[in-house]
């Protein structure tokens, strides 16, 4: 596979990552609850593509709440 070939499925890959995460992001906001089917779906990803990135609805939707999450920052306390 050529380097350009890679770039390609890499990009691939994290535009279907967003679009699964955008989509049970959405779904679960509206509704409360989704299925695998209903975010694969909405994502325009199979099912088969879903559980490639996130083998569980466990890992999926920890995947949102980390994503969802403030940034915090990291706090240094020195010692005077």
């Amino acid at each position: 596979m050529t380097s350009q070939a890679a770039d390609h499925r890499r990009a691939t890959a994290e535009r279907n990552v967003a679009a699964i995460l955008d989509a049970a992001e959405e779904l679960l906001s509206q509704a409360g609850t989704a299925s695998i089917a209903a975010v694969a779906a909405s994502a325009g990803v199979s099912r088969v593509i879903v559980y490639a990135h996130f083998p569980t609805w466990e890992a999926l939707l920890e995947a949102v709440v980390v994503r969802l999450e403030p940034v915090t920052p990291s706090v240094s306390w020195s010692s005077r």
